[in-house]
């Protein structure tokens, strides 16, 4: 469980830097909402992603 969470937790706050970063290069002044809608939508997919074990979300 542990090792999940900083896998999941890395990944998305390197996704959402990458993305932030990428918009503050071309000086675009929504970086910091892009990066907020990045984290918010990573963090809903990977609940609709874990919520059982057993089954799957389709």
């Amino acid at each position: 469980m542990g090792r999940h969470i900083l896998w999941v937790g890395l990944l998305m706050g390197l996704i959402s830097l990458g993305v932030g970063y990428g918009y503050w290069r071309i000086h675009d002044p929504r970086w910091q909402t892009m990066v907020f809608t990045t984290l918010t939508l990573s963090q809903l997919a990977h609940v609709l992603a874990i919520r059982s074990e057993r089954q799957s979300l389709f």
